[in-house]
């Protein structure tokens, strides 16, 4: 042989790649048992999320990334990051070269992370989440711990307006003061849908960050 199994350079413009579109966006499950995602019918180029409790909320689609599994858990985004790189130029190369299986990592922190094995060759083949595929937590369900409770919300406190269209009078921190609950409320009930409780009550998840 030539002594290498692949150039690590096609690998890791392809890795590069995936997660420069992932990075600093929210991450919405287009296959969600308990979340609905579509665009909105009422402002432009946002995407209206109905959780259960026909609770909405809007988000700027720029700041989205719409993604084909059922959570966004390090296990599931590890799965979308291989079909991801099997779809780049890294795909026919891996196959040219006869690698046999390509395995993705996802890190959700140190000493934290889940992967994802397979065959280079079962690339294309079905991989549709059954229906019965439920969320590790629905949006608007209650937890029983009471330190859990006081950060968890119940669908009458999560009822979450659109924001009211901007008026000439008020200034822009006005408007934003005006929306921050609203905003930070939404936020948090989001998180909590895509990544469970433990998860979305990191520090660095606190707040919206806008």
């Amino acid at each position: 042989g030539d002594g290498y199994v692949i150039d690590f350079g096609i690998l890791k413009k392809a890795i590069r790649g995936v997660c420069a579109k992932l990075h600093t966006r929210t991450l919405l499950p287009t296959r969600s048992s308990v979340m609905k995602v579509e665009q909105s019918k009422a402002v432009p180029n946002h995407l209206e999320i109905t959780c259960e409790g026909n609770v909405k909320m809007l988000i700027p689609a720029e700041d989205c990334v719409l993604v084909p599994i059922a959570h966004t858990t390090a296990e599931e985004l590890g799965e979308y990051i291989w079909d991801e790189i099997m779809r780049s130029a890294a795909g026919p190369a891996l196959v040219q070269r006869k690698v046999e299986w390509l395995e993705v990592t996802v890190h959700e922190r140190v000493g934290q992370a889940a992967s994802y094995r397979a065959a280079v060759s079962s690339f294309g083949s079905s991989k549709v989440l059954p229906s019965s595929h439920s969320a590790p937590r629905p949006c608007m369900q209650a937890t029983s711990s009471e330190d859990e409770m006081q950060l968890s919300v119940t669908s009458t406190q999560m009822a979450v307006e659109p924001p009211p269209l901007p008026v000439v009078a008020r200034t822009r921190s006005q408007q934003a003061e005006d929306m921050s609950p609203s905003a930070e409320a939404g936020f948090k009930q989001v998180l909590n849908a895509c990544l469970g409780f433990e998860e979305a009550s990191r520090p660095e998840m606190r707040k919206t960050p806008f």
